[in-house]
Parts: C-alpha cells; structure tokens; sequence
C-alpha cells in the first residue's frame, strides 16, 4: 500500500507539473501568433489589368478571379467603388474576405466596372503576412478634389451632348447603341501620335480622354462606350485581348450579346465625320473572321459568375453597314450618305421606309481626268435642327423637315477636296485632303456662316476634336487701345498705341489643339505694325497636345498660368533677352521633362526668375 501511495504521489506531482508547463507555453504561443497578427505588410498593387492605367484583362486573369474569391462577397465591391468615388485615401477592408491571393483581380473588377473611377493613380494594400488577409487598400489620386470635380463636369457636359443625338422614348435599343457609337466615332480621335510615338498619357485610357479631351485609345473608347450604354440602360461589358492588344464592348440587345468596337469604326489617321460600322453589333464568329488573333478574348464581369454571351449575326445586314459616315437621327429618320452611290438618304428603321433626302451631282476625282472614286465620301453634320453634308467640293444645307437644300460654301479653285465634315466647338468645320487615305493629319477649317448662309473660312489645326474657338470679329479701320485682334491662328490684345505702331499682348490661340507655337516678335495688320510684347494671363492654358513653344524675342512677360496644364509641353526656346516677368503658375502643369533653352547671356538670370515657377532644367 504504502509502494501505491508514493506512486500515486508520485503521478500526482508529475501531472501538476505537466500542467504547470503547459499553463507557462499556452500563453507563449499565444502571444507568437498575435505577435505574428499584428505585424503588417505594405505592397504597391499591380496597374497590369486596369483598363484606365493602360492595362487589359486576360481570360487568365478572369478565371483566376472568379476561383479566388469564392469566399468573398460581392456586395463589397460597391462599397469599395462608393469610397473610391468618395475620395477616400484608405478603406478599411479587413473582414470583407480579400486577401494576398484575390486582391488584385477585386481591385482591377471595380476599376474596369467603374469608368467613372478614371482618376485613379496607382493603389497599395496591407495585409497580415501570416495569414494573407488584406486589412486595407490605399489609393492615390490624380490630381486635387477640385480638379478631379472639375473634370467630372466635362464629362457630364459630354454625356449631355451626346443625349442630345437622341430620342430614347423613340428608338430600339440597337439605335440608341447606333446613335452613341457615331457620336464616339465623330467626336473622339484615336491618339495616333502619341501611340507612335510610345507616349501615350493617362487621359487616352480613360471616360475623360475620350468624353472630355476628345482623344482615347482603345481602352478609353470601350470604356466610354459603356460608360454611355449604362445611361441608357443597355447591358453591355468590355472585351479585352492580350493577343491583339485591344479592348472593345460587347452590346446585349434582346436575348444576344454583340460585339461592337469603337475604336475600329474609327480608324487613324482621324477623318472628320467618318464612322464606319463594320464591327458594330456582330457576332463573334464574324469578329474572329476579322481578326483571328481576338480568339483570347476576355470578357470584364460585373457579377460574381459568368453570364452566357450568347452571339449571332441578326444584325450584319442593317442599314448602317451601307454607310462609312456618322448618321444622324432626326424625327423618327436616319439620315446618312450611302457608301456606294452618290446620295443622301432618309431611312426609317421601325418601318424600313427609305427615300433619297439629297443627290450629289459628281463624286470625288481620284487623280486622273475623268476618273472617279466609286466611293461615296460625303460626310453628314448637325447643328440644332439644320443637317449639313459635304461634296467633293461645296457644302449644302438640309432641311429635315422641308427637303430644301442650299450650297452654303465652296473652296477655292486649286485646293484639294473636302474628305470630311463635322462639328467642332459648335462650329461646323470641314477637312481638306488631296485623296481619301492618308498618312499625317488632314487639315480642318472651321466655317463661319452668317445670316445668309454665306461663308468665310479660317484655317485651324486639327488635334483636338473638341477644341476649335470663333474668332472675335475685328474692329477695323481705326484700331485702338484694347482692341482684340487675329493673326494667323493667335488672337491679341492692343496695349499700346502711337499712330500706325503699336505693342501686343498674345491673349489666346485659336485652338486648343495645337502641338506647337511661335510666339512672333511683329505683326502687321491692316496697315499697322505691332511688336508682341507679352504672353496674357492663360493664353496657352489646357492646351494639352501643346509640345513645343518659342517665345519670340520682343517678350518682356508671361501672364499667371499661361502655360498651366499643357502636360505634354517638353521644349521651350526663348529668343528674348527681355523676359523679366513670369506669373504665378505660368508653368504649372507642364511635362516634368520640361526642358527650355535661353539666350547663354541670360542664363543665370532666367534660372532664378524661371525656377520658382516650376522650370528646373534650362540649356
């Protein structure tokens, strides 16, 4: 017995002791572990798959993202877009089930779903490292809220313009998609330049490059298009393919969904008032037809599964495909130039009505006498209820209701012919072109019609499409102190005056489109002669394809932002040893690459007066 009890004993202690051991490493482990919870990792997210940074989405990509966020739920994706859209710098995300595996393919669903997050910069995450859950996501903007708010007011400004082509109360789903894919082709341009040139900035990709700017790549067409689909309540998603680079929508009307690429219908280098219709609402078999190497293509979901987009071609043989212009809808009618056949017509889809509005009386020259193209280059525009189209030579007025057509204009004898018409700015505007393709930039001139619908023309350079300003009408004879006047495609102001000689201030160009300037040192105007003395405050501002400028050497001043927001000005060459002025500003904006050359005597002189307005490199 007693053997048993100090055995007994014996167990008794060593189970204490156990127990005591395992009382002393619980807490251990337990403080390893939230040792190991708390510490938190930082990692800069990819731009790869977000359309708006100059990303596409992959098939791979797509499947990966619905596979990895099985556990998480979808609803949270609106609530991270509404503090995106908020501006919100930081959203706590740490019980929404995002995690190191799934984060990126969340994020990049939310941007490309969202075209109104166009303002994103570049975004991060923390997460725990232990378990790889995601415990915030953080954002960086471009630009400040007001300036972010400002460009939201164009866009909206956009959106309205492009309603005004409507009547939805009126039309079938295929014609709103109609309406608004014509608008996209006639008002934005591809940014072919800078694709070349591997320069492309971050507007291209975006609603605001394409809506506001007036200039997109693929990306920016796609999500523009669908930005104005979802206004107007058709389902649409945008396409993309690593294999040929691109991005485009895919339209749902009725049970089917079609293929619809904007960015093909609107081909460089840009031609006002072109709209093809080839790839509008087709189906995927007739798209692979196209173009083989779209076979990858991936569709951007909305929702948490994959919807079945099924495809057929109901739509190959419409009307629109008779067409290579932007059609016009107008009281129940489409009005367009027939591709083949030297005509206006007035077309009826609801009931298949169609009738000639107008007949051109010959088409265009192709070099050779009496030779012709067999195409039909007519373009068609509209300014409130008036349409107005395009001969090789004139353009004529057509009154919608009425019938009535009139020649408003004709070019010069010797000039080449009238490739394109359009509006610009609320001003209608055409293009000249020795023939149909070209390998530069057509040149556009904006026509002035007054009250008997004669017109004078002024020469503007085509870059923006959305950009082309009226010239002010010129006080002469008898010029005086404060007058505005026009030389080539700059307005100034008078500051000075003695006789016949005076002093300028360069007050605006007359298009904001432009991609170089020389600021004259003289002009001469009606029999007066002036030297350009100074830049006016915001002469230049927003001049966003602006590259290049050279600053003439009778320049004693640049105003407050006259050079502010031109993002792609790198080189600026200063003839004048007179400079002793720069406003607040002036440069603010500018490409960081900036890099402007002076006069050698001047140069430490203008290093100090340029370096606090933003200028750090001089040459």
């Amino acid at each position: 017995m007693v053997w048993r009890k100090e055995a007994g004993m014996r167990r008794k202690k060593a189970g204490i002791f156990l127990l005591a051991l395992f009382c002393l490493i619980l807490p251990m482990k337990e403080a390893e572990a939230e040792g190991d919870r708390r510490e938190i990792l930082w990692e800069e997210g990819s731009q790869d798959g977000i359309l708006i940074l100059g990303g596409l989405a992959s098939a791979g990509t797509v499947r990966k993202a619905r596979a990895a966020s099985e556990a998480y739920n979808f609803e949270n994706d609106r609530k991270i877009a509404e503090a995106l859209k908020a501006l919100d710098s930081q959203v706590s995300v740490e019980n929404m089930g995002i995690t190191t595996d799934n984060v990126t393919e969340i994020v990049n669903r939310i941007c490309n779903v969202n075209p109104d997050l166009f303002y994103l910069k570049k975004w991060e995450y923390s997460y725990y490292p232990s378990t790889g859950q995601v415990t915030d996501l953080i954002f960086t903007y471009m630009g400040t809220e007001a300036e972010i708010q400002r460009q939201k007011e164009e866009i909206q400004e956009a959106v309205e313009a492009a309603g005004r082509a409507l009547k939805p109360k009126d039309m079938s789903d295929e014609e709103i998609a109609l309406a608004l894919h014509d608008y996209l082709a006639g008002h934005v341009e591809y940014a072919y330049e800078d694709y070349l040139a591997d320069m492309v900035s971050f507007p291209a990709y975006s609603i605001y490059g394409a809506l506001a700017e007036g200039e997109a790549v693929c990306q920016g067409y796609a999500m523009a298009y669908g930005y104005l689909l979802d206004r107007y309540g058709i389902p649409n998603r945008i396409v993309t393919s690593e294999e040929a680079d691109h991005a485009w929508n895919l339209v749902k009307i009725g049970e089917s969904w079609y293929h619809a690429d904007v960015t093909r219908d609107d081909p460089p280098w840009d031609n006002l008032g072109q709209a093809l219709h080839s790839t509008f609402l087709i189906g995927t078999e007739s798209l692979l037809l196209l173009e083989p190497q779209r076979e990858d293509f991936a569709v951007v979901e909305k929702e948490a599964s994959a919807l079945g987009y099924v495809s057929d071609a109901r739509f190959e043989d419409k009307f629109w495909r008779d067409s290579s212009g932007v059609m016009h809808y107008y009281e129940g009618f489409w009005y367009y130039a027939e591709r083949m056949r030297p005509e206006i017509v007035r077309y009826s889809y609801g009931t298949g009505q169609r009738s000639s509005a107008a007949r051109l009386d010959r088409l265009w020259p192709c070099g050779e006498p009496d030779e012709y193209w067999e195409e039909n280059f007519s373009r068609i525009a509209r300014i409130g209820d008036m349409l107005y189209y395009s001969a090789p030579t004139e353009v004529y007025s057509l009154e919608p209701g009425s019938g009535k057509t009139a020649c408003i204009f004709s070019i010069e004898p010797g000039e080449d012919f009238i490739y394109g018409l359009g509006v610009l700015d609320g001003k209608l505007a055409y293009a000249l072109r020795a023939e149909p393709d070209a390998d530069e930039p057509e040149e556009i001139r904006a026509l002035e019609l007054s009250a008997d619908k004669e017109a004078d023309t002024e020469p503007e350079e085509k870059a923006d499409k959305a950009a082309v300003s009226q010239a002010p009408q010129i006080p002469e004879p008898g010029l005086k102190k404060g007058d505005v006047i026009s030389a080539g495609k700059m307005r100034y102001q008078i500051l000075s005056l003695k006789g016949k000689t005076g002093t300028l201030s360069l007050k605006a160009v007359g298009s904001k489109g432009i991609k170089s300037v020389k600021v004259p040192a003289q002009i001469s105007k009606s029999g007066y002669r002036f030297r350009v003395t100074a830049i006016a405050d915001y002469a230049f501002k927003n001049c966003r394809k602006l590259r290049t400028a050279v600053i003439g050497r009778e320049i004693t001043a640049i105003g407050k932002n006259a050079f502010q927001g031109c993002r792609k000005l790198t080189r600026v060459t200063m003839k004048t040893t007179r400079l002793t002025r720069v406003g607040k500003n002036a440069f603010k904006g500018v490409s960081t690459k900036i890099m402007v050359k002076v006069p050698k005597k001047r140069k430490k002189a203008y290093f100090r007066l340029l370096r606090a307005k933003g200028i750090r490199k001089l040459w």
